[in-house]
C-alpha cells in the first residue's frame, strides 16, 4: 500500500460525501491507496455517510472509537494505516487536483520521511481565498537544513509522512488538545532525516465561519484553549536545543516566543479572574516560558514580548507576578 488517506469523521455529515469523492475522483496513475475513516464518536449522521462509501468503495475502511479529539482520531489512523506515507485530510477538506499523485511518488522515489506542500484556502462556496504555505522546491534536506531555510507550516494536513518514521520514532499527536499540531510537527521535522518541499497545491482548506476556532469561546474553552496552549508549547521547547547547529536551534526558539507571546495575549484578554490570570502566568514560569528570553521573528509579538518581560506588565495582572523577577 503507498498512501493512507487518514480522515478523522466527527460532526461533518455536511461535508464528508464531497471529501470522500474528491478522493476518489483522484486520478491515482499506479498508487495504491486505501481511505481509513475514524469515527471519533461522531453523534450526528456522518457514520451513515461514511457506511454508505464503504459499501461501494473497498478501499474505505471506518474504525469507530469514543471521542478522542482530532489528535487521538489521527493516532488511531496511524496505528491502523497500512500505507508506506500517510495523509491526514480533515473532513471538511478536499482534494482539488491530482497532484497528490505526483507527491506521493516522489515521497516514495527520494525515500522521505516528510514531504511538505501548499494548500488553497476556500469558502464555503468553493470561492479561493488565497494559497498558503507557497514553497519553492526544494531538494532533499536534513532536519537542521530544513529548519533554517524553510519557514515551515504548523499543520499536519500540508504533508506526507513516512508512516515507518512516525512509528519507529514513536510520534503522536496530543489527544483532546488544542493547536496538536504544532507539537507534532516540531517533533517530526526534528527527528527527521529526509525532509522536502514542493510547490504543488493539492488540496483545499475550508474556511467555515461556523467552526468552533473562529467563534467566541466560553470561559471554560478560553481557559482549556490557555492551559493546552501552555503545554504544547512547553513540549516544543524541549526541542529549542535539540540540534547540533545553534542556527537551527534559534528557529524553534523563535517559534517557542511567538507562542509565548499570543498565549500572554489571549490571557490579557481572557475573561477570566485576575487571580486565573496571575496563575497562567505562574504556569508559564514554572515552564521556563516566561520571562521569555528568546525572540519572536514576528515584529509585533516580539515588541509586546519586550513590554511583556517587565514589570509594568505584571502590574497589569497583579503585584503577585513581581516575584517573578526576584
Amino acid at each position: 500500500m503507498d498512501l493512507s488517506v487518514i480522515i478523522p469523521v466527527y460532526n461533518v455529515e455536511k461535508f464528508l460525501a464531497k471529501c470522500l469523492d474528491s478522493v476518489l475522483n483522484t486520478f491515482w496513475n499506479g498508487v495504491t491507496i486505501e481511505i481509513l475513516l475514524v469515527n471519533d464518536g461522531s453523534p450526528d449522521g456522518s457514520l451513515a455517510i461514511a457506511e454508505k462509501y464503504q459499501q461501494e468503495h473497498r478501499e474505505i475502511k471506518i474504525i469507530s472509537q469514543e471521542n478522542k479529539g482530532l489528535g487521538g482520531a489521527r493516532n488511531t489512523g496511524i496505528k491502523n494505516a497500512s500505507g508506506n506515507y500517510l495523509f491526514f485530510l480533515d473532513a471538511d477538506d478536499y482534494l482539488i487536483n491530482d497532484q497528490l499523485t505526483v507527491l506521493v511518488k516522489e515521497a516514495v522515489h527520494s525515500d522521505l520521511d516528510i514531504l511538505e506542500f501548499g494548500a488553497k484556502r476556500v469558502d464555503l462556496n468553493g470561492n479561493v481565498i488565497d494559497e498558503i504555505f507557497q514553497y519553492l522546491p526544494t531538494q532533499v534536506l536534513s532536519a537542521e537544513q530544513y529548519l533554517m531555510q524553510i519557514d515551515f507550516a504548523n499543520s499536519a494536513c500540508n504533508k506526507l509522512y513516512k508512516r515507518d518514521f512516525l512509528l519507529q520514532n514513536n510520534i503522536t499527536f496530543f489527544e483532546k488538545t488544542w493547536i496538536e499540531d504544532a507539537p507534532f510537527n516540531i517533533e517530526a521535522i526534528s527527528k527527521a532525516s529526509k525532509v522536502k518541499a514542493a510547490s504543488n497545491i493539492p488540496v483545499a482548506y475550508l474556511q467555515n465561519p461556523d467552526s468552533i476556532t473562529r467563534g467566541t469561546r466560553a470561559l471554560s474553552a478560553q481557559r482549556k484553549f490557555i492551559e493546552d496552549s501552555i503545554k504544547v508549547t512547553a513540549y516544543i521547547d524541549r526541542f529549542s536545543n535539540f540540534h547540533t547547529l545553534q542556527a537551527a536551534n534559534l528557529k524553534i526558539q523563535n517559534r517557542v516566543a511567538t507562542f509565548v507571546a499570543g498565549i500572554l495575549l489571549y490571557i490579557l484578554k481572557c475573561d477570566c479572574t485576575k487571580k486565573d490570570k496571575i496563575g497562567y502566568v505562574h504556569q508559564l514560569s514554572k515552564q521556563n516560558l516566561y520571562p521569555c528570553h528568546y525572540k519572536s521573528p514576528v515584529l509585533t509579538r516580539n515588541m509586546f514580548l519586550r513590554f511583556a518581560n517587565n514589570r509594568v506588565f505584571t502590574k497589569l495582572l497583579g503585584s503577585n507576578l513581581l516575584s517573578i523577577f526576584k
